[in-house]
């Protein structure tokens, strides 16, 4: 269970980053990717200011969701980008 957790925060977020940068959504990309940040600066902050067990916590959040999910994304939004350059596809116009 300790390795299923990350491994489908990682693919869930690879999978979302692939689609959004394939579509010509790199913008969202780094907007989930600026509150993945965002969410494990708060984990860190917030685990460093408790004592003892209870700040296990937190850095159980940042290490088995937050930081393999931002792997994740990043990952899967730059596959999603060579990808969609390979193809020889243009950003949409709306």
């Amino acid at each position: 269970m300790v390795y299923l957790v990350p491994a489908v925060a990682c693919a869930l977020f690879a999978i979302l980053g692939h689609l959004l940068a394939r579509a010509g959504r790199a913008g969202w990309v780094l907007i989930a990717l600026l509150g993945l940040v965002l969410a494990g600066a708060w984990a860190l902050v917030q685990g460093r200011a408790e004592q003892g067990y209870d700040a296990l916590g937190y850095a159980i959040v940042l290490g088995l969701l937050v930081l393999p999910g931002t792997l994740g994304l990043l990952l899967g939004g730059a596959l999603g980008l060579y990808r969609r350059r390979r193809a020889g596809q243009k950003t949409a116009h709306d």
